[in-house]
């Protein structure tokens, strides 16, 4: 049963009943990392954006990779046959997990480093870092150019339409 949960906070469409959220760890860092590459090839994206982006995508698809593996495991667990290759199965995923929460000796990159590269680049944008507040008609934002840009409330989108 807490394996089960584990999976469904790690990854929902794996497990779909368990006491997690609903969306998932998995899901979380790749659309972090889609979030922070579409931030770096905006057209009003700084240099320290440009920058700063590609090493951490690099190192947080490491992330993401073991987010897989840990599905693996889990799912290995859940259907093995018997208590010494659950436990052993257990052991590597609480292993991995560890790992990808920075707990104990690692030197893989852990989500607590991921949040903090990505502070101290916005840390580092020069005038800083603003969301966009306001929405006008038909969806038109005001980027912090000035350029005009349309931009979909309701759907997710992996550009601006520019005007």
């Amino acid at each position: 049963k807490n394996m089960a949960n584990a999976l469904h906070a790690l990854d929902p469409k794996i497990q779909p009943k368990g006491l997690g959220k609903g969306f998932g760890l998995t899901r979380a860092i790749t659309e972090s990392i889609a979030h922070i590459q579409f931030a770096a090839n905006s057209d009003d994206a700084s240099v320290n954006v440009k920058k700063s982006v590609p090493p951490m995508v690099k190192k947080a698809q490491q992330i993401a990779s073991s987010s897989n593996q840990l599905s693996i495991f889990g799912q290995a667990a859940i259907n093995s046959t018997s208590v010494s290759e659950f436990n052993a199965l257990n052991g590597e995923f609480l292993t991995l997990a560890n790992q990808i929460n920075g707990i104990g000796n690692t030197n893989s990159y852990s989500l607590q480093q991921f949040d903090n590269d990505i502070q101290a680049m916005i840390a580092r944008e020069k005038p800083a870092y603003t969301t966009v507040d306001k929405y006008y008609l038909f969806n038109l934002i005001r980027l912090p150019s000035g350029k005009w840009a349309f931009k979909s409330k309701s759907k997710p989108s992996s550009s601006y339409n520019s005007y």
